[in-house]
């Protein structure tokens, strides 16, 4: 006997219908609070078959309304029904980042509040709120010059305060340390008195030893200059010490050409 081959039930129309659902990751959970973004109200609203959505300003912000912009939104379902709503938007609604932009945060609040009528999303979204306390509520603490005052020293309240007050006291002390020492290193020590220069008799004491030496002919030249004009050999030692505070056998080069030049003049 063959078999027969069974075919595959269909499922209904129905159980194939996907029902819409909120992505959760379009939520956003601060201290416990769940926040919906206009991005996934825009999903779930697609989801649902949103056939239109428009929005229209309604006020301009300018000095005379205290700058505050108003815009309106519709929406429209596939179902032929419509939801309408506002959203308004100024500087003390909005963060100080975005005040300059006030038409367009006006407009996505109208667009995300008329969604949430259609889809219906009770969360608020978190495009309508201004800043993060208007989100959280009051259970952000606010940070304060002077700390939380438990005075437990570990960088609040009065613990900062103690602290200050000891390392003040700490660095007067050390100041006076210091300023009392400093005071003993710089004392003047007596002067000595200081004894008569005497003629260098080194050639140290001339140049940085690097200056070439008097040649042998400069030194016949001299000579012959002396004798010339009757210098005796103490007399020339006395003038080579007189001009150049150095003894004659030491003269350099230079030197010795501007005494050949000045027995010349002799």
């Amino acid at each position: 006997m063959a078999a027969t081959k069974e075919k595959p039930q269909r499922k209904s129309r129905k159980a194939q219908k996907v029902k819409p659902k909120l992505d959760e990751r379009f939520i956003i959970t601060i201290k416990g609070k769940d926040f919906v973004l206009y991005s996934g109200l825009l999903d779930l609203a697609h989801q649902h078959g949103l056939q239109r959505l428009s929005v229209e300003p309604i006020q301009y912000p300018t000095n005379e309304n205290g700058h505050e912009a108003i815009c309106r939104a519709v929406a429209e379902s596939k179902d032929g029904e419509v939801f309408s709503d506002i959203g308004d938007a100024n500087s003390s609604n909005v963060n100080a980042a975005i005040s300059l932009h006030l038409l367009r945060v006006a407009s996505t609040r109208a667009k995300a509040r008329v969604l949430r009528d259609m889809v219906n999303i009770g969360m608020t979204a978190l495009e309508e709120l201004g800043g993060l306390d208007e989100q959280i509520g009051n259970e952000i603490p606010k940070p304060s010059a002077s700390g939380n005052g438990n005075g437990n020293g570990n960088g609040n309240g009065n613990g900062n305060k103690h602290e200050e007050e000891k390392a003040v006291k700490g660095n007067r002390r050390s100041g006076k340390k210091e300023t009392s020492a400093k005071q003993k290193e710089s004392k003047p020590e007596p002067s000595k008195p200081l004894k008569p220069e005497e003629p260098a008799t080194k050639p140290e004491a001339k140049g940085n030893g690097n200056t070439p030496k008097m040649s042998e002919a400069q030194s016949r030249a001299i000579k012959n200059l002396s004798q010339r004009r009757g210098i005796s050999s103490e007399e020339l030692e006395a003038m080579a010490i007189k001009i150049f505070n150095i003894s004659l056998e030491y003269l350099s080069s230079q030197d010795a050409s501007s005494f050949i030049r000045e027995l010349q003049t002799a």
